[in-house]
């Protein structure tokens, strides 16, 4: 396509703003329907729960408590098909905290010297340094809460502490590129605040929250929206979860949620609940999970491997004050097709990137429902071309491009998909 003829798209559609390229990958198109055998993979050196964990640069990061719940600086390192090792110890000894992988770090925030008590500690490792540093500290002193990272630019804490959070329905949300926290005051619905509960995000600027504790077992769900400039969040009831579960773990992928683990009133849980976000509904499970565990609600992560969602629990208490080595991976046997495209037509499709607006990295995501020729280019917003982020042919699914743009001015961007000769674009917008 000519100049001239982007030029022209740009002034007849203005919509939304992304930036440089990071990445581009395909999304799975299969999630894992079923537990891998008992002691497939290799056990976490040490027994731990009120732990937490996160992948960064394809490796998870597992931060572990002692077998009793108390605080510990301890690390440990697992790639895929590999082994544990050692990883450089935290700062701080936490119990209780919530790990999130921001901005080309990670982000140990809160927690206590044991997992009731509550601190503002904020621990950040950087894996190029590999060191850990102190950050600017929470508003107010956590445990018992989640995190999520939005768009790699924004983490937003939610919950906690383990008591009074009933009463606590801020959100609190940081900057990493400026090491600053700011308040969304009275965020969560009234009578929604909660502690040990599932936390997840999920395309579109979605967060989910569901189960936990607050007075008694939950299983309601609400899903957050995130607004523009991560200063607010408008959250909606949604389809209650299939049981009441406390001291759960979740975690998101394009538009599935997954919810893990915890106790009922009486039992573990030993079943994995799926929530469809778009569709707002629990149509899925996955059943006899080998060590149903509790205490659990920051360390269960969910990864791509081979075209398959994984979900990975590592530790947890298993038993009354009984922590667990065990490291169980879903991924065996029959497979859910679960993330696949759910447009009836047989357009290829072009979505809003997200966050929008954006101060550093922002995601493109298309989806393609035949093998097409595709161009995604971005344009100032006077129609010239300032990146070429796709240029070759792709089969049909899902794919994302990161778009970096710490190098280039605030304002409006146009971003422009081009397949089988059908132009599609929006607008963006970069902030400082």
């Amino acid at each position: 396509m000519k100049k001239m003829y982007y030029f022209s798209v740009v002034l007849l559609l203005i919509l939304s703003i992304n930036t440089n390229l990071k990445a581009q990958t395909p999304l799975c198109t299969k999630i894992a329907g079923t537990w891998a055998p008992e002691n497939t993979y290799p056990n976490l050196p040490v027994a731990t729960f009120y732990n937490a964990a996160a992948w960064l640069n394809n490796i998870l990061y597992v931060q572990a408590p002692t077998s009793i719940g108390a605080g510990a600086t301890t690390i440990y390192k697992y790639t895929y098909g590999g082994i544990w090792t050692i990883g450089t110890h935290c700062i701080t000894p936490v119990a209780g905290a919530s790990m999130t992988a921001c901005n080309g770090k990670l982000y140990l925030i809160g927690g206590g010297a044991t997992y009731n008590t509550a601190s503002t500690t904020v621990q950040e490792f950087d894996p190029i340094a590999n060191t850990w540093a102190t950050k600017a500290p929470l508003p107010i002193a956590l445990s018992g809460h989640g995190s999520v990272c939005w768009g790699d630019s924004v983490i937003f804490v939610i919950g906690g502490p383990w008591s009074g959070s009933a009463s606590n329905l801020n959100v609190y949300y940081y900057r990493p590129a400026t090491d600053t926290w700011s308040t969304i005051s009275n965020s969560l619905p009234a009578g929604q605040g909660r502690r040990g509960f599932a936390l997840g995000i999920t395309n579109e600027n979605k967060i989910v929250m569901s189960c936990g504790y607050n007075t008694t077992y939950l299983n309601s769900t609400y899903i957050g929206t995130i607004g523009a400039d991560a200063s607010q969040i408008t959250w909606v009831a949604a389809a209650n979860a299939p049981e009441a579960l406390s001291r759960c773990g979740g975690a998101g992928y394009d538009n599935t949620f997954f919810l893990v683990g915890g106790s009922t009133s009486i039992a573990r849980n030993d079943t994995v609940f799926l929530f469809d976000v778009t569709n707002n509904v629990w149509n899925n499970k996955i059943i006899n999970n080998p060590h149903p565990v509790e205490n659990i609600y920051n360390a269960i992560t969910v990864m791509c491997v081979e075209d398959t969602v994984r979900v990975f629990q590592p530790g947890g208490l298993n038993g009354s004050s009984s922590s667990i080595s065990s490291f169980d991976i879903t991924g065996r046997g029959d497979l859910i097709v679960g993330i696949t495209p759910k447009t009836s037509t047989n357009a290829n499709i072009l979505k809003q990137n997200y966050p929008n607006p954006f101060y550093q990295n922002t995601t493109i995501n298309y989806q393609l429902t035949s093998k097409s020729e595709v161009v995604l280019k971005v344009f100032n917003n006077m129609g010239n071309e300032i990146y070429t982020l796709v240029n070759t042919i792709q089969t049909p699914g899902k794919y994302e491009v990161t778009f970096d743009a710490t190098k280039l001015s605030p304002g409006i961007y146009i971003y422009n998909l081009t397949t089988n000769n059908i132009s599609q674009t929006k607008r963006m917008m970069l902030l400082r």
